[in-house]
């Protein structure tokens, strides 16, 4: 498929530390948020067999969440008993990665309600990753205050990689747009939906990529808005304009990670089924 008025142009970066984290205006701001972005996924193994797991959820979930408010801010805040029931690895995904109290004293004291860990067990989940879901090992808890039983996924046994720290503080327009991407068979066209601040803000409907040899970053393509407007998908109230736009890659995208503009994974569904990971 060809792109249309809104044709790509790719920069691409050999080696992401070969240009300054932050360049100095006037570059974008939404440029220096890519080149930001890309730095955090720079020691990515693409060419790994396996290729690493890219989680694109929190290694804890609660199916139903909590039956209150309260109940809620008690597991989020590690206010829990029980845990020695966990190995040392699953303890240290817990909120606040505290693995239990020896003592609800402290809370009782505040007022703050104790979750008890009343049952735990090996298990698999299916977990959101950047290639779609992947049935991983992990644990499940049975805790008192939850609706549902409570996931914690073994990071080192499922293969997941994630990146280090970041260079250097995120710039301002490192914010997430809750970008989801499809690509075609060819591995080079790519569809986007996303969050503008107002549909100007997707530009003439195409996307400009950033690509480095691990990671790309998709953005709105420059020049003016068609007069029909961008492919509008809906208003969502409090975040912005959901739009799609399309962009060409120069190559296709392999194993590389899309990622957002707050260094975040992007799940992308591939055209004619789910690819390896």
């Amino acid at each position: 498929m060809t792109p249309g008025a809104g044709a790509a142009t790719v920069s691409p970066v050999a080696s992401v530390t070969d240009v300054d984290c932050l360049p100095q205006p006037p570059v974008s701001a939404l440029r220096r948020a890519a080149l930001w972005a890309l730095t955090r996924w720079e020691t990515f193994p693409v060419g790994a067999e396996p290729r690493p797991v890219v989680l694109c959820e929190p290694p804890v979930h609660v199916d139903g969440g909590f039956v209150d408010q309260a109940a809620s801010a008690a597991f989020w805040a590690g206010a829990l008993v029980g845990t020695d029931l966990l190995p040392e690895e699953a303890r240290a995904l817990l909120p606040g990665a505290v693995g239990g109290w020896d003592s609800t004293a402290a809370h009782q004291a505040d007022g703050t309600q104790v979750l008890q860990v009343t049952a735990a067990r090996r298990a698999e989940r299916r977990w959101r990753t950047d290639r779609g879901l992947a049935l991983l090992p992990g644990w499940q808890l049975t805790l008192t205050g939850a609706v549902g039983p409570v996931w914690l996924l073994d990071v080192a046994a499922s293969g997941c990689w994630r990146p280090p720290a970041a260079c250097c503080a995120a710039p301002a327009g490192a914010a997430g747009r809750q970008v989801r991407a499809r690509v075609e068979r060819d591995g080079t066209t790519v569809h986007l939906s996303l969050l503008v601040p107002e549909p100007s803000a997707a530009g003439s409907g195409g996307c400009d990529f950033i690509a480095s040899p691990t990671a790309v970053v998709a953005l709105p393509a420059g020049g003016p808005t068609p007069p029909e407007g961008p492919r509008l998908v809906a208003y969502q109230p409090f975040d912005g304009y959901r739009v799609e736009l399309v962009g060409q890659l120069a190559e296709p995208l392999g194993q590389r990670v899309v990622v957002d503009l707050d260094g975040s994974p992007v799940v992308v569904e591939h055209a004619g089924g789910p690819q390896r990971r």
